[in-house]
Parts: C-alpha cells; structure tokens; sequence
C-alpha cells in the first residue's frame, strides 16, 4: 500500500489519503448510526406490520376450528393453539429487531459507500435493505414464526 502511494503523483497523495480517512470513517461509525436510524424510523415498523398480517393470515387458517369449542375440552384446545400462533407487540419488535440487524450486516460495505458519497450512489442492496430484513425474518434465524412454513 505505501509503495502505490510512492508511485502516486504528488499532488494526489493528499486527496487519496484524505478519501481513505472519509471512507474509513463512514464505514467505521457512519454507516452503523445511519443503518440503525433507518431500521428505528422504516424497517422495524415495517417489518412489524408485515408480522401482524401474516398473523391475521394465520387466525383466518385457524377459524374453521372453531368448532372445537362444542367439545369436551375443546375450548382449552382451541386457547392452546390460538397461543402458539400469538406474538405479543414486545415478541414481534424483538424479532424484526434482529432480523433487521442481520440484513443490515449484509450491506455495510455497500451503505457506506452510500453514505460517504453524500447519499448520491445508491446500491441495489442499499435500495432493497427492506425486502432483505423480511427475507432474513422469513428464514426464521430470529425466532420461529409458527405460522411459516421453511
């Protein structure tokens, strides 16, 4: 690395040590603040509603047990099985917590370059940092969503 600087014109030294320091330190402090801003105000509530869809999906499966009711025991049953596909609000934000932590590790490279260019590139993995918290909470690393089958 100091010989290419050796090799360098003397005018540009300065400016590609100056472009190292302003990246390195995007990459080292900026992108993380500017990734956790971003999954506080968009992606975890986002997340969030997609969970509480999925779990309406899942309380419409579970309507035609209904009738579980009229039976001995039925009841309990039923309460038992409608628990296990319930996720409190403190259960779903811990899950899309995590699974937008994880994708966010993905990318860090790639958000600060986007961050050190003034946010002027965009990466496609920066611009899909979205789908990538869902897949990563649909691979069920985070926790397991009862619900989805994978």
């Amino acid at each position: 690395m100091i010989e290419l600087l050796g090799k360098l014109p003397d005018q540009l030294i300065g400016v590609t040590l100056a472009a190292g320091l302003w990246f390195g330190f995007h990459y080292l402090v900026l992108a993380d603040r500017a990734m956790e801003r971003q999954a506080a105000a968009e992606l975890v509530p986002a997340c969030e509603a997609d969970v509480a869809r999925m779990q309406n999906r899942s309380d419409a499966v579970l309507a035609p047990l209904e009738s579980l009711r009229q039976l001995p025991f039925g009841g309990q049953t039923l309460a038992m099985v409608q628990q296990q596909f319930r996720l409190s609000g403190i259960e779903r934000r811990a899950i899309c917590e995590c699974s937008a932590r994880r994708s966010r590790q993905a990318v860090r490279f790639d958000y600060a370059i986007h961050t050190a260019s003034l946010r002027l590139i965009e990466t496609a993995s920066v611009a899909d940092l979205r789908g990538g918290t869902i897949s990563v909470l649909r691979s069920q690393v985070c926790g397991a969503l009862p619900w989805i089958k994978g």
